[in-house]
């Protein structure tokens, strides 16, 4: 969570806007959160600077925007979700566990409407909702962390996927709502590894898929030998489109080796092996991740981003910048970008020194 991401039709002159707002305008930095509203145009960034929480909503076709404080005491953790088909602006809450849901206001920027409070658990996942409203999520318990289904109508909180030995975290809803994935860690020692915000769990657990109509679950190791039983939580798993396909990471090392899985049939479709991360999916059949690409006369391979099509098992490039440059304080935060879903524009960060410059790039064939 707290990785920038950019709604699926952002529109390219919301990133040159953007780039412009942020460098010019503000003067905070707003990254790592960058979300934005395609229905209505509107651009929403958040950071945490010198310890208040800060949101910045742009509206482009109005060259305005809007900046609001959201206090001192706020985990800052805002993220846009797709909830009963509306995308709403979320802020959750560790602990005490709390969602609470904004509306977007044209005077006053965005506004808290409804606010869920789950103040038994500590909430560690992102929160799922499903079509009917339920709300699938990670949350911890008396010493105990377990997958938790949340009725915002009943305010009912019950464990959903449990177990007395295993920690088990990282619900994953698939797009048409069938499916949710998860991991289990058997090692009962290492409870707790998987507190709210970390990127990687010290130990090894398994991935598993329950299928949510039958009521089963199944783990992934069992279909096929390429997948070993146990597997590092990298937070590295997207689901396709039609939910039919499903990549993650065998590891978390950079380079990784990325495996794409057919959850309809049960069978690994592809192996991608000196990943450097995944950025998503611009269709049901093509992958967008950053890998290594060998430029001659360059002797080392270079980052770039890279398109894999699962139905000719190729991948081309995306686009020609670099993505990792000579000096390392130059390298792109590669967990922290995004491409839009016609891969004409990306948002992401480049550290420097002991912070994060704002980087809005615009890819178009036609410039």
């Amino acid at each position: 969570m707290g990785n920038p991401n950019v709604f699926n039709n952002f529109r390219k002159n919301c990133f040159r806007f953007l780039s412009s707002t942020f460098l010019l305008i503000t003067g905070v930095l707003l990254l790592p959160g960058c979300q934005s509203n395609s229905a209505d145009e509107i651009v929403a960034a958040w950071a945490q600077h010198d310890g208040e929480c800060l949101l910045l909503t742009i509206i482009p076709q109005k060259e305005r925007s809007i900046s609001q404080s959201i206090g001192t005491d706020s985990s800052c953790d805002f993220s846009v979700a797709n909830i009963l088909g509306q995308s709403r602006l979320m802020l959750v809450e560790p602990f005490p566990g709390s969602i609470t849901l904004y509306d977007f206001d044209s005077d006053k920027g965005f506004v808290a409407q409804e606010t869920y409070t789950l103040a038994e658990i500590e909430i560690t996942s992102d929160p799922q909702w499903a079509a009917d409203g339920t709300i699938y999520l990670g949350g911890i318990f008396d010493d105990k962390e377990d997958i938790y289904r949340f009725n915002p109508e009943t305010n009912l909180l019950e464990k959903f996927i449990y177990s007395e030995a295993d920690l088990i975290t990282d619900p994953l809803l698939s797009p048409n709502g069938k499916y949710l994935f998860y991991w289990t860690l058997d090692d009962s020692s290492n409870r707790h590894v998987c507190i709210y915000g970390v990127q990687e769990c010290r130990g090894n657990g398994r991935y598993y898929v329950r299928d949510l109509d039958s009521d089963t679950d199944f783990p992934i190791s069992s279909i096929s030998s390429f997948v070993p039983y146990h597997i590092k939580l990298c937070f590295s798993e997207k689901w396709s489109p039609s939910s039919r396909y499903l990549v993650f990471t065998l590891d978390c090392e950079v380079p990784a080796t990325m495996v794409i899985l057919d959850v309809e049939n049960k069978e690994v479709v592809s192996v991608i092996e000196q990943a450097l991360g995944t950025d998503g999916w611009l269709s049901d059949n093509e992958l967008v991740y950053a890998g290594f690409v060998h430029l001659p006369p360059a002797t080392l391979p270079v980052g770039r981003d890279l398109v894999y099509s699962i139905d000719t098992q190729t991948t081309r490039e995306l686009a020609d910048f670099p993505l990792y440059a000579n000096s390392a304080k130059d390298q792109f935060s590669l967990s922290a970008m995004n491409w839009t879903k016609d891969a004409k524009s990306i948002v992401g960060t480049i550290p420097k020194g002991n912070r994060l410059i704002a980087l809005v790039i615009v890819h178009n064939d036609d410039d």
